[in-house]
């Protein structure tokens, strides 16, 4: 009791005092509360996950470009050029030894307007695959710039061309429209295939390897398709075990390798040399015996067999080489001038592979223009003296 002498003379504050300290140290039992579901944050969220069919690629790949690495949950079966294929994602792979080894490819690049006369050039080039018997029609990228002219020239593509359309992006085409317009057609023109997403045409002896877009962001236009790093990257490990089985490999890219004089693949006429080191020392180091490229319009239709000496090879040599690098030119009519001091007003090649050697034809899908040339001196047409008349009439007396 002598203990609690000093509590019983406390003002009436000093109670509270020691009923909010009381409150405050003494825990009170909470109810057990079941275990709710964490409820997935902001960050996890991912508005483009989900199953990952050929159909439905456009949710998920729409503004992508290239894609690495795709790997589809279900594979897409689909008959091309009479053989059965299976699209896995990334790679697109014939049925087991249902293709020999020759692939012969009707190449197009830089078709970039729907006039008249450029569909009068894609019209001519149809006629030349077929007469040649291509497999595919590649399209190496400068389909247009605009919705409106990629939607009509790819519509004069599946008209015109019976064969499978293999085609991916170059520098013009805003990516998520190409890749929107294709999603809306390949449902109706199954022969489509977008290599912007399939980056390997597995045909068992040959490979077709795919590298959209461009090397330099200045040289895109809005929305255009850029590769980076990661993108060779992946082409190379690819195409070195491609090397390692003893097949052959097949670069397409809109980009055109770094090579050196003035009758490089890449020459221009400001700049000099203005291609791709990247892509030069992927295919020296992978090693890619073959590639298509087209971007540097004006060294249109030159072959060279060494990209590090950049010399020209001539039209006997383009046959059966072991390495061979061409520049395909423009499909356009508008004229191009070329360095032979030409204007190109459309160009295309046949690019054919039989086992470990390939061959270019290029076609010239128009007349040329010559430049520089003396016009041609017109002869002066000699006057004929009219022939007198041996005897005269006098008229009648």
């Amino acid at each position: 009791m002598s203990d609690l002498k000093p509590l019983m003379h406390l003002p009436v504050w000093g109670w509270l005092v020691l009923f909010l300290v009381g409150c405050a140290t003494t825990p009170t039992a909470q109810p057990e509360q079941p275990n709710a579901a964490a409820e997935p944050s902001e960050e996890e969220f991912n508005p483009f996950d989900g199953p990952k069919t050929w159909d439905s690629l456009i949710d998920h790949y729409e503004f992508d470009c290239p894609v690495t690495n795709l790997v589809l949950d279900t594979p897409h079966p689909i008959q091309l050029a009479g053989k059965a294929f299976t699209i896995y994602g990334s790679e697109m792979r014939v049925a087991p030894g249902s293709w020999g080894k020759t692939l012969r490819l009707g190449v197009l690049a830089g078709i970039e307007d729907p006039s008249g006369r450029t569909i009068a050039n894609l019209r001519y080039a149809a006629k030349r695959f077929q007469k040649a018997k291509v497999d595919f029609v590649l399209v190496n990228g400068d389909i247009g710039g605009n919705r409106d002219d990629i939607h009509e020239i790819l519509k004069s593509l599946v008209a015109l061309f019976p064969f499978p359309i293999l085609f991916h992006s170059g520098n013009t085409e805003p990516t998520s429209v190409l890749n929107r317009l294709f999603s809306m057609m390949q449902k109706e023109h199954p022969r489509l295939i977008n290599l912007n997403w399939v980056r390997h045409v597995n045909l068992g002896n040959i490979h077709l390897l795919s590298l959209p877009g461009h090397h330099e962001r200045a040289t895109l236009y809005a929305g255009g398709c850029h590769y980076q790093e990661k993108d060779l990257e992946a082409v190379s490990l690819l195409a070195q075990q491609i090397a390692a089985e003893g097949q052959v490999a097949i670069l397409s890219a809109h980009s055109v390798p770094e090579s050196k004089g003035r009758k490089a693949i890449d020459y221009t006429f400001d700049m000099g040399n203005n291609g791709d080191p990247q892509i030069t020392n992927l295919i020296a180091e992978s090693p890619i015996p073959f590639g298509i490229f087209s971007h540097v319009v004006e060294a249109g239709g030159r072959a060279s067999s060494d990209l590090y000496s950049g010399e020209q090879i001539k039209k006997k040599e383009q046959q059966n080489a072991r390495q061979l690098y061409v520049n395909v030119g423009a499909a356009t009519s508008t004229p191009i001038l070329l360095h032979s001091r030409s204007s190109s007003r459309g160009m295309a090649a046949i690019f054919t592979v039989e086992g470990r050697e390939a061959s270019v034809d290029f076609l010239k899908l128009r007349p040329i223009w010559k430049h520089g040339k003396r016009p041609r001196k017109l002869k002066k047409k000699k006057k004929k003296k009219r022939r007198k008349s041996k005897g005269s009439w006098k008229g009648l007396d």
